[in-house]
Order: structure tokens, then sequence, then C-alpha cells
């Protein structure tokens, strides 16, 4: 109920109309086609092979860049992260030969034949363990999480899909268990 002072009635009296409905449109039919901005638009996919153990958006959900969108368990995945584990041990048990080999050979203990085959088992281990490194990366595992691999608190057996840019889902074709 709506109650207005008399005296706002005097000086300005009302009138009441009966609405009704009336079909009072116009369609207008026009010659168009409808897309993306392909500029704002990412297929999404997995840089490795695994099987789908969940996926967390649907259709018209919208997203930030980062967000985990679905997670795939990879044997692939698992090697890449055994190998570059590998390859960073042995590293460091390389660095402290090639140090070695370093000294003895400033004291003209060993030969020079052997300190170059001390540095380039370093060198190729080193180029190893980043071209592991690098694997993971393009795998699509985040630098703290690769950090957190070395450090032993996580090992990924699950690679996280996360979404390259903020938007909405349009489709989705992943499906658990694929």
């Amino acid at each position: 109920r709506i109650f207005i002072p008399e005296e706002i009635l005097k000086s300005h009296p009302l009138s009441y109309v009966k609405l009704r409905e009336r079909g009072f449109y116009e369609e207008i039919v026009l010659p168009g086609k409808v897309s993306y901005d392909l500029e704002n638009l990412a297929n999404v996919g997995s840089r490795v092979t695994g099987r789908i153990t969940a996926v967390y958006v649907k259709e018209g959900d919208h997203v930030r860049a980062g967000s985990p969108l679905a997670t795939i368990s990879s044997v692939e995945l698992s090697n890449a992260q055994s190998s570059y584990l590998k390859s960073k041990v042995r590293l460091e048990a390389l660095k402290i030969q090639a140090q070695r080999a370093n000294e003895l050979f400033e004291k003209k203990i060993i030969s020079a034949r052997e300190f170059e085959i001390a540095n380039i088992e370093y060198k190729t281990v080193k180029t190893e363990m980043e071209t592991s490194y690098n694997t993971l990366e393009i795998f699509g595992l985040t630098k703290s999480e690769i950090q957190g691999l070395e450090s032993g608190s996580q090992k990924q057996q699950n690679l996280i899909i996360r979404s390259p840019i903020s938007g909405t889902v349009t489709d989705r074709k992943a499906i658990n268990g694929q």
C-alpha cells in the first residue's frame, strides 16, 4: 500500500488507469553471423598423455587465468619428474667431482684428460637437468610446483590443467576417466 498525504493529493491529483497487455513488438530479420573473438579464445588441452581424474568446470562457468580446469593422471609426467630428480642428484655429485678434479689438476696430480672428462660429465648432466626442467614446464607444472618437487614436499602424481586466459567456458569435451 502507498500512503500519500492529502495536501499532496490536492495539489497533484491522481488518476487510475487499468493496465492491459498488448503485443507491440516488431521482428526484424537481418543476415549475420555470430562468432567468437579469436583474440580472446583459447582451446585448452593436455600436453601429456594420461587419464582424466577430475573435471572442475562445466559450460557456462566463468574462470580466471590460472584456474584449474581438470586433473590428469600421467605416467609420462611421473617419468619426466623422475628424470629431473635423478639428473639433479647426479649434477650435485658431479659438481663436487668437477671441483675436486679442478683442485687436483691445479696441483698437477691428475692429467688434463681426466680433468676435461670430469668437466664434460658435469656439463652433460647439467644440460640433462635443464632439459628435464624445461620438459616439466612445457608439461604445465608451475615453478612453485617444480620447487616443491625438488624439496620433496610434493610429488605431482597428477597434472593440473589450468586456464590460460580469463573468460567463460563455452565448450567442454573432458570426461572423467577419458
